[in-house]
């Protein structure tokens, strides 16, 4: 949790970014739109390469029959995925925002039973591509998908799960490859070569596909076992497309994810004298694969819990600095039981973590 005072003088006005009712653009990307309302091209002028596989369109919506077997509610089966869906109607498109600091297209989709509005927004200085959606969802036995073939060519795209991530292969060479046709992940998939890769970010969907290179993320269901109208409301959600140099790693896709999920609260307030620095944080790590995960009162006492966890998979040595200062600080298990005193200096501690660790620790004040 950081707090930040803006300097009145730094409020310059400026101008509005360079987008259009079929583009948006600023200092690093432009994205293009066809006249059917999807992403035609996506273009990163740092990298000076296209996002988009070439021939391709992406922000594809896609709607699959969806009848499994068995467990309607619980299961899908690949070869749903066999038969050929179909696409809604593209309704309108406009330019609703354009200022200096975020561009804002709203386009409208219709199908039989369903339909889609979508504002799609551009902020300046910024790699994401943020899609807020809301659906009126009246459909039945059916699966709402959207797509993006991206220009990206890797065998084993990375789906993040709770403390950590996992690798999938993107083909289907082997019989245990092809029953992995739907991987879960929490608030991201990344696909990357070592030079360049796109995630896709999202704040409340789980069931991702990505074969060869497109990147698949399941929208909507609409079972009618065991609830015969499973689902049948309006649906707000959000995901964003975040094309980037390097791999997942150099990056940062887990803090964009992070922050894509978890935005910062803006207030407006009037200057005053003080005391406070230009920037005030509750707890801070100074490096970028440890996350902050949890900060909770303890359970048995009046101390603070805060649990952090090494996202990258390398070792490491981080320093965890606190706000105010503490009298003592213990290694805890899950259960807030005792482990082991850990070392302070100051306001400050400094711990080891391995790939993938997870340490809870509890700070007496």
């Amino acid at each position: 949790i950081t707090a930040f005072k803006i300097p009145v003088h730094a409020r310059k006005k400026r101008e509005t970014l360079p987008s259009t009712d079929r583009r948006l653009e600023n200092s690093l990307i432009r994205v293009d739109f066809a006249t059917s309302g999807e992403i035609r091209r996506i273009y990163d002028k740092v990298a000076g390469r296209d996002v988009v596989k070439p021939g391709n369109s992406a922000n594809v919506f896609k709607l699959y029959e969806d009848l499994p077997l068995a467990y309607e509610a619980w299961d899908i089966d690949a070869f749903d995925m066999e038969k050929s869906p179909t696409s809604p109607e593209f309704v309108t498109s406009r330019l609703v925002e354009n200022g200096p600091m975020i561009s804002i297209i709203e386009q409208v989709w219709r199908g039989e039973n369903y339909t889609i509005n979508q504002r799609i927004a551009l902020r300046e200085n910024d790699r994401i591509i943020e899609f807020t959606t809301e659906v009126d969802w009246q459909e039945s036995q059916k699966m709402l998908r959207v797509d993006f073939p991206v220009n990206v060519r890797a065998n084993q795209a990375n789906f993040e799960i709770q403390f950590g991530h996992l690798a999938r292969p993107t083909h289907m060479n082997t019989s245990w490859d092809m029953a992995r046709f739907e991987s879960a992940a929490h608030k991201w998939v990344d696909l990357s070569q070592p030079n360049y890769g796109v995630a896709l970010l999202n704040d409340c969907k789980y069931g991702h596909r990505v074969h060869g290179d497109t990147i698949s993320l399941n929208l909507l269901r609409s079972p009618t076992r065991p609830d015969p109208k499973a689902d049948r409301h309006v649906h707000s959600f959000r995901y964003g497309l975040y094309p980037h140099p390097g791999d997942l790693v150099t990056a940062e896709v887990v803090n964009r994810a992070w922050e894509f999920n978890v935005p910062p609260r803006v207030y407006r307030t009037s200057s005053s004298a003080g005391e406070l620095p230009a920037k005030s944080t509750v707890f801070e790590c100074d490096r970028p694969n440890v996350i902050i995960d949890t900060v909770k009162k303890s359970e048995d006492e009046n101390s603070i819990i805060v649990r952090i966890y090494e996202a990258c998979g390398t070792d490491c040595t981080a320093t965890l600095s606190f706000y105010r200062p503490f009298s003592e600080c213990d290694e805890v298990d899950l259960m807030e039981a005792p482990i082991k005193p850990i070392k302070r200096n100051g306001q400050k501690i400094r711990i080891s973590l391995k790939p993938f660790d997870l340490r809870t620790l509890r700070i007496r004040l």
